[in-house]
């Protein structure tokens, strides 16, 4: 299947869907792919627009089935101990579904910088449980990743752009931010 592995795949066939989602969530515009550069370097997905034409930029993270958590991948590869994109994503804002029956339907948007910064000084004194993944390629073991399982609960809500019980939220009250409405 090329250089990279089925997860690869099955994240990018769902990315449309993904797209769509944010756009029903934030007045987001010329939605595009990330440069192959931006990609590898900054692990960034995706960019677009807002209103003013102000750049943003994405990093998508899909999970197949709803949790009461996000996972953070400390971890990019155990071998080769790589930094996870908690660390290394140069993203503004973090896309974070749950994908079931080919539609998302549960979402997050958490300002990436932020939580970046949450992770370094505080996540990462607090003893989160650790889960594996594993990236495979025709049934053949690629790598495996290394996660920490953070509880939605304690992620600081002045973090979280859209909340998907609340909607949009101003990270300064933690009121419903109607400046994100169309």
């Amino acid at each position: 299947m090329g250089r990279y592995p089925e997860e690869h795949y099955r994240e990018r066939k769902n990315m449309p869907e993904v797209k769509r989602w944010l756009q029903t969530v934030l007045p987001i515009y010329n939605i595009r792919e990330a440069s192959a550069q931006q990609q590898r370097q900054d692990d960034i997905d995706f960019l677009g627009e807002k209103f003013e034409g102000e750049e943003v930029s994405f990093e998508a993270k899909i999970r197949y089935k709803i949790y009461p958590d996000i996972l953070i991948e400390t971890i990019s590869n155990v071998t080769r101990r790589t930094p996870g994109w908690i660390y290394v994503s140069k993203a503004d804002i973090l896309v974070y579904v749950f994908h079931e029956n080919d539609r998302v339907v549960r979402g997050y948007l958490i300002s990436l910088p932020d939580l970046q910064k949450w992770w370094r000084k505080t996540g990462t004194h607090n003893d989160y449980d650790i889960r594996y993944g594993e990236t495979h390629s025709s049934e053949k073991l690629l790598y495996k990743t290394k996660n920490r399982v953070i509880p939605e609960r304690d992620i600081p809500s002045q973090y979280i752009i859209y909340h998907p019980e609340y909607g949009l939220m101003n990270p300064i009250t933690d009121e419903i931010d109607s400046s994100y409405l169309r």
